[in-house]
């Protein structure tokens, strides 16, 4: 495995499956559960970035915390990518071309920097869908980007969060 996003869609669909059969659950039933959950994760980062909290004196941001939700984040992104790539094998395979090559190259124009503020607000404020799915994971680049997230970091952070998610299956999560 050379770690590309590929390699990662494809572990990921593995750890769906066992989570899945594990809970008696499809991919389909916890699609609705799993847009929250990124939401949350999304959140989550946000709040370890803490670009918001205008009130504090001292923004002390631990790098690792934000690599581990961002992690959280991708699981979310990849497990949805490959719900969307049910749906555009049926219908619009661009958009799911446009998935690939955004997480592949994992770079943005520097036309469409708006700030982080705006782009956590323009993920809260879309309708999560397989529609608006390339869109919320443009931001999600914009937002490793702004916190100078290599492609490579977020990569190990997301395989150290797997190794994690395996034991804690394992250990009966």
């Amino acid at each position: 495995m050379n770690n590309n996003f590929k390699d990662l869609l494809e572990m990921q669909e593995k750890l769906d499956t066992i989570i899945f059969q594990k809970h008696n659950v499809t991919r389909k039933s916890t699609s609705k559960r799993r847009l929250v959950s990124l939401k949350v994760e999304l959140a989550e980062l946000a709040n370890e970035i803490e670009f918001f909290k205008y009130w504090k004196t001292k923004h002390v941001v631990n790098k690792n915390k934000v690599l581990e939700e961002a992690a959280d984040c991708l699981h979310f992104i990849l497990s949805l990518t490959i719900d969307y790539k049910i749906i555009f094998q049926k219908e619009d395979k661009s958009n799911l071309n446009i998935i690939f090559r955004k997480l592949d190259t994992f770079s943005v124009d520097d036309e469409i920097y708006t700030g982080i503020t705006n782009t956590f607000l323009d993920i809260f404020l879309l309708k999560f869908d397989y529609i608006t799915f390339p869109q919320i994971v443009d931001n999600f680049i914009k937002i490793c980007l702004f916190e100078k997230i290599s492609k490579e970091e977020l990569i190990n952070a997301y395989i150290k969060k797997n190794q994690k998610n395996y034991e804690r299956i394992a250990s009966g999560y």
